[in-house]
């Protein structure tokens, strides 16, 4: 009798029916794909790249039959992946789908609220979502507060958090409505918090550092007759905030962040993403480890 691989490369030709058998082994197809939407090169368990070859079999299967990728990653850690890569693949699949209309039907199908709240969230604020861009605005705005009250212990860190979420979500056709809600607890919308969030992060004020009884009053970057320069508007923009004018933002002049601890409130939030980034890269290692396990449920 043969000897088994471990490698994903001797799947090929079999991958429609791993795929359908769904378990860690579908999980492991999978997870190519999501190491592949990661920019991470996958290796199977031998240590060899999966090749072009390999990685179009796995997507002409998911294109074939994407409802049974769903059913795997929908599975939560019947799949075997993690969190990040479950997202990850689920983006790829969303991708492969192709019809907005479609994606859209399946997966709110497939999925609960809550599971695709936590998906998103494991993805990292400022990392693209397909998932952010089909899943309904409810379920959007619960990922985005969660993840960025879950980090309300770091003081403004959240606000770094709110600015990416809100750079990821504003090509949304809802955008406009979901700045209108308001956070729970906070009596302030989510365009109200946005605003403060900018001011503070872009220190869009100037003041005069050699008075300090005039520490926190400050002067908005402004051109003539109180309208905001353009490079300010510019960087209201980049959130899907439209504001013009000096009115529209004076009741959000907060006291100053001290430069220094704005500093390290941007470090802390880059060493997170950061961190966050680096996760394909440990769970593709894994899935190349755990790779033995599909040959296995495989009747050849």
């Amino acid at each position: 009798m043969a000897k088994k691989t471990r490698s994903l490369i001797s799947l090929r030709g079999y991958i429609p029916t791993a795929l359908s058998k769904g378990g860690e082994g579908a999980g492991e197809l999978l997870g190519v794909l999501a190491a592949k939407a990661s920019g991470v090169d996958p290796k199977d368990a031998d240590g060899n790249p999966v090749g072009p070859e390999t990685v179009a079999e796995i997507k002409k299967a998911v294109q074939a039959n994407p409802e049974h990728a769903l059913m795997v990653l929908a599975s939560s850690n019947a799949c075997g992946l993690s969190l990040r890569g479950r997202s990850q693949a689920l983006d790829a699949v969303i991708g492969l789908i192709g019809d907005d209309e479609a994606s859209i039907e399946m997966v709110r199908g497939q999925f609960t609220a809550s599971a695709l709240a936590a998906l998103m969230c494991a993805q990292g604020a400022d990392a693209p979502s397909a998932i952010a861009m089909i899943a309904d605005p409810e379920v959007v705005f619960a990922a985005m507060m969660d993840d960025v009250f879950h980090e309300s212990d770091e003081g403004n860190l959240s606000h770094f958090l709110l600015l990416s979420w809100a750079s990821k979500l504003k090509d949304r056709e809802d955008w406009q409505e979901m700045l209108e809600t308001e956070i729970e607890g906070t009596h302030r919308t989510l365009r109200e918090m946005l605003i403060t969030a900018i001011v503070i992060v872009h220190d869009l004020f100037e003041r005069d550092e050699d008075e300090e009884d005039d520490r926190d009053e400050g002067q908005p970057d402004l051109d003539d007759d109180d309208c905001l320069s353009a490079e300010a508007v510019e960087i209201f923009d980049r959130y899907g905030v439209e504001v013009d004018s000096f009115e529209e933002i004076k009741d959000y002049q907060v006291e100053r962040t001290d430069a220094d601890e704005l500093h390290d409130l941007r470090r802390r939030f880059t060493l997170r993403m950061a961190k966050i980034r680096s996760a394909p890269l440990t769970e593709a290692r894994e899935a190349a480890a755990a790779t033995s396990g599909v040959a296995g449920e495989i009747d050849f």
